[in-house]
């Protein structure tokens, strides 16, 4: 038997952490309140290995060939593939998908990013990202759950950036303050949580706008969260994220899954450091952000589209 504890904001949200990274099989051992939400400790049986078909050279090759199939069909880039499929190897599992998971986990943004997202954070990254919509349903999931979240935008300079974001979160009785100053965020006093915070968009090549971001980011009391869509060119999405690591951003949220066919530039932008914590199906605010483990990313990048398809419906 193994056991592991996850920790949300609400005791839902912990069970479905459980169910996302154990399965439906595991079980609850026991679960309390903490500072920050709920804790969940679970516990999943673990079977005994078919030594015979972990040492058949025959099974441990399909399962490196397939491996191999499905990340060249995802462009991802060669080398990080080589170094997962060498991961791959050594694990000697003869199922893909557990296989695959277990080499995802061992990249440094799984291994050094907090899992989860903070109850206060900045969402930033490239124009057209969905940054709007990604604090929109973080907004909605927090009320939702019978949270009373805290939303301020910063993203005055697009034409009708504020006015779209209170139009999505109006119904829930959510108020969205416009903010012109990053000090009066960072050094207002705020109980209520989640404190989200909407910035305009930016160009993430641009050394100026990056230094520009560099120092809203320390005016600002909020954990900066990137917020990247799925289907950027590998080369892309990898400096896109090692830009925004360099400014300490570590944790990203993933949007438009449902508009990607190749994820290659997303585990570009894992390797490059930022861990993916959420993902986003469609632009609707109740198409709530959905966790992303090792293991979902394993059978996103196994399954392709069609993965997507049966996470959505």
């Amino acid at each position: 038997m193994r056991l592991r504890v996850f920790e949300a904001a609400t005791g839902q949200q912990a069970l479905a952490r459980m169910r996302e990274a154990l399965g439906p099989e595991a079980i609850v051992v026991a679960t309390r309140d903490t500072e920050n939400g709920v804790r969940v400790t679970a516990a999943v049986e673990t079977h005994d290995p078919d030594l015979r078909a972990m040492l058949d050279p025959s099974a441990r090759n399909a399962v490196v060939e397939r491996i191999g199939d499905a990340l060249r069909a995802q462009a991802v880039p060669p080398p990080l593939s080589e170094r997962l499929l060498a991961r791959v190897r050594e694990t000697g599992l003869d199922d893909p998908v557990l296989a695959l998971a277990d080499a995802l986990g061992r990249l440094g943004a799984f291994a050094t990013a907090a899992e989860g997202l903070p109850d206060r954070l900045a969402l930033i990254g490239p124009c057209g990202g969905g940054k709007t919509a990604a604090v929109a349903k973080l907004a909605a999931e927090a009320r939702l759950a019978g949270a009373r979240p805290s939303v301020a935008s910063l993203d005055t300079r697009r034409a009708g950036g504020v006015a779209r974001l209170r139009s999505l979160l109006e119904p829930l009785g959510v108020a969205v303050e416009r903010c012109e100053d990053p000090q009066q965020l960072g050094g207002r006093s705020v109980t209520e949580r989640p404190e989200i915070v909407d910035t305009g968009g930016l160009n993430p090549f641009s050394g100026r706008e990056l230094a520009t971001l560099a120092t809203l980011l320390s005016q600002l009391g909020q954990e900066p969260v990137l917020v990247l869509p799925a289907g950027l060119d590998p080369a892309d999405s990898g400096e896109i994220a090692a830009n925004f690591a360099a400014l300490g951003v570590s944790r990203m949220i993933v949007t438009k899954l449902d508009m990607a066919r190749r994820f290659g530039g997303l585990l570009a932008a894992v390797d490059a450091g930022l861990r993916p914590c959420r993902a986003s199906i469609g632009p609707a605010v109740g198409s709530a952000l959905l966790p992303l483990s090792p293991a979902s990313l394993a059978r996103l990048l196994l399954g392709g589209s069609e993965a997507v398809a049966e996470t959505s419906s």
